[in-house]
């Protein structure tokens, strides 16, 4: 559950969008495209990840104009993910904390079972359950800064919370993740 390793390649990309470059934004997507995705499907539900992907990326398009390079892109685009999860969440009449939670766990322990054989990939569908089952905000944590690479400031930026508040939620996350990978090298 890496992200792409951050860089100002990003801003780079971004800005050569900016100026007319398509190639510069089907670069972005091929990078982010993936550790979106999960997000969203970890934060609400495989049967709606496709549909947030899609309006993540619309968002993404819509707002190329109004992008700051001082904005970090990671940040930029999972925010934009988050909200479209939220949003949806609302329009489903579904608090935006609790949308994906026990139905993102089955559907991505399901996920892996063709390919639970291998006993490297057994473990990480392991992980992506476990990861599921988190409380939300403690999901939506890790996800930002495992899937999204934003650093603590940033996930307290744009998820409106204290610094403190997001240290706590990833701290009682990667505890309760020790519990069950006692072995497991995060």
């Amino acid at each position: 559950m890496e992200a792409p390793a951050p860089d100002s390649g990003d801003a780079r990309l971004m800005a050569a969008w900016q100026s007319g470059d398509g190639a510069a934004f089907d670069a972005l997507y091929a990078r982010w495209s993936r550790p979106v995705w999960r997000f969203l499907a970890a934060r609400a539900g495989r049967e709606w990840a496709d549909e947030l992907h899609q309006e993540t990326w619309l968002a993404v398009i819509r707002g190329r104009t109004t992008y700051r390079e001082a904005d970090r892109f990671a940040a930029w685009l999972f925010t934009l993910a988050r909200n479209a999860a939220i949003d949806a969440a609302r329009r489903r009449g579904v608090r935006p904390d609790q949308d994906g939670g026990d139905e993102a766990a089955e559907d991505l322990a399901l996920e892996s079972d063709a390919a639970a054989k291998l006993d490297g990939e057994r473990r990480a569908a392991d992980l992506r359950e476990a990861v599921a089952a988190l409380p939300a905000t403690q999901r939506e944590t890790v996800l930002l800064r495992w899937e999204g690479g934003l650093t603590i400031p940033e996930i307290a930026q744009h998820t409106g919370v204290p610094v403190d508040t997001v240290k706590s939620r990833l701290r009682y996350a990667l505890t309760r993740l020790r519990e069950e990978f006692p072995d497991h090298g995060r």
